[in-house]
């Protein structure tokens, strides 16, 4: 619908009460998202759903920048392998296999 060219020059003014706007800002928060942007959302038929917990996202963010230490310990390991063979880095390989097994 929207292209790099469309450019948002209306303007719509609409009241709410109170309540009514805590409400709508309360439910834009919990999406992190601008009160404006979540009710052009709303608007325009998509879906909207309330983002993860902040701890949530934490957590899987520290999943995953430890699967990525893993990643580079992995690559690392491999790199040396083809330079100095595999029985050189087996205790490596091993203790790399055994922490991938404790974290899935």
């Amino acid at each position: 619908m929207d292209t790099a060219d469309d450019k948002r020059e209306k303007r719509v003014e609409a009241r709410f009460s109170q309540s009514e706007y805590e409400i709508i800002c309360h439910k834009a928060f919990k999406a992190r998202l601008q009160t404006a942007v979540y009710l052009r959302e709303c608007g325009l038929n998509k879906e909207l759903k309330e983002a993860l917990p902040v701890d949530q996202m934490q957590k899987i963010q520290a999943f995953y920048r430890i699967m990525a230490g893993i990643g580079n310990n992995l690559n690392q390991i491999v790199k040396k392998m083809h330079q100095e063979g595999f029985a050189k880095n087996a205790k490596e390989i091993i203790e790399l296999i055994n922490k991938l097994d404790e974290i899935i």
